[in-house]
């Protein structure tokens, strides 16, 4: 089965970075506690007042299991009432040399 890569790009919420930055450990932890098909998680600046969160998942039924069950990743709920999601993307990594 091969990876899969999870590509969010998201805005702040008006005052909210600091927040996502608090947040953001634990985000990751409770999300890795409950769906340890977690290989990675970064999170880079879109340079135009977006970021792009990026999660790399041992297969794309391991990342779809964790975005359904976002409701219970108290992290994940946390996360998401500080940001827009202004683009989503699930993709199969075809080489990761």
């Amino acid at each position: 089965m091969p990876h899969a890569v999870e590509i969010v790009r998201i805005r702040p919420k008006p005052g909210s970075e600091d927040r996502l930055a608090e947040i953001r450990p634990r985000f990751i932890s409770d999300t890795k506690r409950m769906h340890p098909g977690v290989i990675s998680a970064l999170m880079a600046d879109g340079g135009d007042g977006t970021f792009v969160d990026i999660w790399v998942w041992n297969s794309r039924e391991e990342a779809q299991a964790a975005l359904d069950d976002g409701a219970n990743i108290p992290g994940f709920v946390e996360w998401g009432e500080h940001v827009e999601v202004v683009s989503f993307e699930m993709l199969d990594v075809v080489d990761d040399a």
